[in-house]
């Protein structure tokens, strides 16, 4: 084989290991554990609340809670530490006077390429204070909120339901995306004089790829699979 050959083999090779550390970069920071609280409240307006966790019953702090990172279609978000180190939460639903209805509890653990679902049953929860009118439900807990203290507390006993495996096609083709764009600003820099015109297309492609970043995180996140965007 000649040289150019060989030398287009080795580029060809050294892309397909950085397309794959990149993607195991990407998927690492994937890894995570949260909780869902699927909860609405009759004044219609987000929620502010709050989950503590611990090892040992009543014993927590605000070192050791968490506040909601997303809220979404009536979902509240909550990450949490090593699910083997909770024992016990308490759950703060609301900072205010209102009335709520919790319809489940999710627990998600996304472990490179494998993702499980626990249950935390809704019977768990136990009113600790300023929570009246406690009820259950056909579709979970209905309650009344006093002030800006109330809780419940809970063993956190949790119930599989299911686990999946996740290939990340998504982040491995954004992966070979963000490598394209970088080697392609990478030989246009190497090549081409550094001068005006260089400056404006280095300008004009970090613009476009940054929009493209921003498509493909926004259809993530509003668009479901199958549906046209």
């Amino acid at each position: 084989m000649s040289k150019i050959t060989i030398h287009y083999i080795k580029l060809f090779m050294a892309s397909i290991i950085a397309i794959i550390v990149l993607f195991m970069v990407m998927v690492f920071f994937q890894n995570s554990k949260s909780m869902i609280v699927t909860m609405s409240s009759l004044a219609e307006t987000t929620l502010k609340a709050e989950v503590y966790f611990s090892s040992k019953e009543h014993v927590y702090t605000e070192n050791n809670s968490r506040k909601a990172f997303k809220v979404k279609n009536n979902e509240y978000h909550f990450s949490l530490p090593e699910l083997k180190a909770i024992k016990y939460i308490r759950f703060d639903p609301a900072k205010s006077e209102t009335n709520i209805t919790i319809d489940s509890i999710d627990i998600i653990q996304s472990n490179w390429f494998k993702t499980t679902t626990f249950e935390l049953p809704i019977n768990n929860l136990k009113p600790l204070n300023q929570i009246e009118n406690y009820e259950k439900t056909k579709e979970g807990i209905s309650f009344s909120t006093l002030k800006n203290d109330s809780q419940f507390n809970a063993n956190f006993t949790l119930k599989q339901i299911s686990t999946s495996r996740d290939m990340h096609l998504s982040l491995f083709l954004f992966s070979i995306l963000l490598f394209t764009v970088c080697f392609y600003l990478y030989r246009v820099y190497k090549i081409e004089e550094f001068n005006n015109l260089l400056t404006s297309k280095l300008i004009l492609y970090s613009l476009f790829f940054a929009l493209a970043l921003f498509k493909v995180d926004y259809y993530k996140e509003h668009i479901k699979v199958g549906y046209p965007p």
